[in-house]
C-alpha cells in the first residue's frame, strides 16, 4: 500500500500538521488522518535523532512502523532546517518493509 505522510508546518502559530493519505486503488488517493504538533517541539526532536523524533510523532491514533519513522525523519531534517520551506510529502510503499526475495539461477 503506497502511503503520503505531508508535513505541513505553521511557524507563526508554532504547528506542525501531518496528514496520512493512501492510494486506495491506482490513482485513488484517500485522507486517512490528521494530527497537530508543536512545531518547535518536533523540529527539537529532528536535531536530537531519530529516537527522539519517533517517540514524539507516534501517537496511540498515528502510530508509524519502525521503517516509516526512519524514512519519515531522513526525509525531513532538511524540511525542519529550512524556514522558507513550508510543505513536504514523503512517499513510502510498504512494500519496501518487506524483504526481497532472491531468484534462484537453476542453470
Amino acid at each position: 500500500m503506497r502511503q503520503m505522510i505531508e508535513f505541513e508546518k505553521n511557524i507563526k502559530d508554532d504547528v506542525l500538521t501531518v496528514l496520512e493519505s493512501s492510494e486506495v486503488e491506482p490513482g485513488v488517493v484517500k485522507q486517512l488522518h490528521q494530527e497537530k504538533y508543536s512545531f518547535k517541539e518536533v523540529k527539537k526532536a529532528s536535531n536530537e535523532g531519530i529516537q527522539p523524533f519517533t517517540q514524539l510523532i507516534r501517537r496511540q491514533s498515528f502510530f508509524p512502523c519502525s521503517d516509516l519513522c526512519t524514512k519519515l525523519f531522513e526525509d525531513s531534517v532538511e524540511f525542519f532546517k529550512n524556514k522558507s520551506e513550508e510543505k513536504i510529502i514523503i512517499e513510502y510503499d510498504d512494500v519496501e518493509a518487506f524483504p526481497q526475495e532472491e531468484e534462484e539461477d537453476f542453470q
